[in-house]
């Protein structure tokens, strides 16, 4: 009789385990060049299915390259979309950059802060 709650029991514990690997949050990056030498990329903060970024939570998002940028949520080109998309531009000479997101990540009415750091190469 317990062998079966035991199994159960572990069974819950993986199955959870799993879950919280899987990232709350994903950065998707694009990268446009112009004829004046510099490139625009575009970073878009995505929650994973079923999350939602927290409204008035903060959001900031430091890009690292030859400068460093911080960005606001209000710096977004729509600050009130359920993914936040940010325009950065960057020298081509820049082989490559570090963001660093900090946000509030919901699930129904519970929020937590998440972290994600990621690094971006960027096409020659």
């Amino acid at each position: 009789m317990k062998r079966p709650v035991r199994l159960l029991a572990i069974s819950l514990l993986l199955a959870a385990r799993a879950r919280a690997d899987e990232p709350l949050v994903e950065l998707h990056v694009t990268q446009a060049a112009d004829r004046h030498g510099r490139a625009a990329v575009s970073l878009v903060v995505a929650p994973a299915p079923g999350m939602r970024l927290l409204d008035d939570g903060p959001l900031t998002l430091e890009v690292v390259g030859a400068t460093t940028r911080s960005l606001r949520r209000q710096d977004a080109i729509d600050p009130r979309a359920e993914t936040p998309r940010f325009e950065v531009q960057v020298a081509k000479a820049e082989a490559h950059l570090r963001a660093h997101l900090l946000a509030w990540i919901c699930k129904g009415q519970r929020c937590r802060p998440v972290e994600l750091s990621q690094e971006i190469p960027l096409a020659p």
